[in-house]
């Protein structure tokens, strides 16, 4: 993944990036921020991919999500001496 989309996706804008990775990551802050998609980005991502990625792409999502609520819920920290994220 080019540093300048993760740069972008922590700081949270899609300004530099390229445009297949902006289709990604605002598909993925849409649904995570308000737990709903567009229309045309859905359709968007579902023609670039077809159906079956376009769900293993939503279900990743949705997947990491949970771990993330996971972690938050327990308090979970990384272990000493580990590298941040």
């Amino acid at each position: 993944m080019p540093e300048a989309t993760i740069t972008a996706i922590h700081e949270k804008h899609s300004r530099g990036i390229p445009a297949d990775d902006a289709q990604i990551v605002d598909f993925t802050r849409d649904l995570v921020r308000k737990h709903r998609v567009s229309a045309a980005s859905m359709s968007a991502l579902q023609q670039r991919f077809g159906d079956e990625q376009f769900i293993e792409l939503t279900g990743t999502i949705g997947y990491y999500s949970m771990l993330a609520m996971t972690v938050n819920a327990c308090e979970l920290e990384a272990s000493p001496g580990a590298d941040p994220l």
